[in-house]
């Protein structure tokens, strides 16, 4: 059974203003409860390595590999599957317009294969936590940034 965490928000911020935020992978320790350090050259194929905040004094060394990257739009991830299928991940970020001054940010993320099961007990409320204050965070910057 796959851990599905999902959000998504309409942001009083123009769509170019959130997609910096969630790209600025450098200010990400400014205003990121739960990715504290991020580097990557967001091309396809290449690592996202990250420091993730999974209880409030660790914080987890993550690499993963860009999935697709299309500016302005979307930005996916996931980690090297490990072999027949046993797990695999899927992050995504995704912006879009409403009109000048608003925008949808849609965060995904799925822990999916047979030993999700593992991950889901022991992890799952780390990463709702996460992933909630992550996404409520990209909105609060970009509605601050845009003021």
């Amino acid at each position: 059974m796959a851990l599905n965490i999902e959000h998504e928000f309409v942001v009083n911020a123009p769509a170019s203003v959130v997609w910096d935020v969630i790209c600025d992978l450098d200010k990400y320790p400014e205003w990121n409860p739960f990715v504290v350090h991020c580097i990557s050259s967001k091309r396809p194929g290449d690592p996202i390595v990250m420091r993730v905040r999974m209880l409030p004094f660790f914080a987890l060394t993550q690499t993963e590999f860009v999935k697709e990257y299309e500016e302005g739009k979307t930005f996916s991830y996931s980690m090297k599957p490990l072999p027949r299928g046993l797990m695999s991940s899927y992050r995504c970020h995704q912006v879009t317009p409403i009109d000048d001054n608003r925008c949808t940010y849609r965060s995904r993320f799925t822990i999916s294969g047979p030993l999700s099961v593992i991950a889901k007990g022991l992890l799952a409320g780390s990463l709702r936590r996460g992933f909630s204050g992550m996404s409520e965070s990209i909105k609060a910057r970009a509605e601050k940034l845009a003021a």
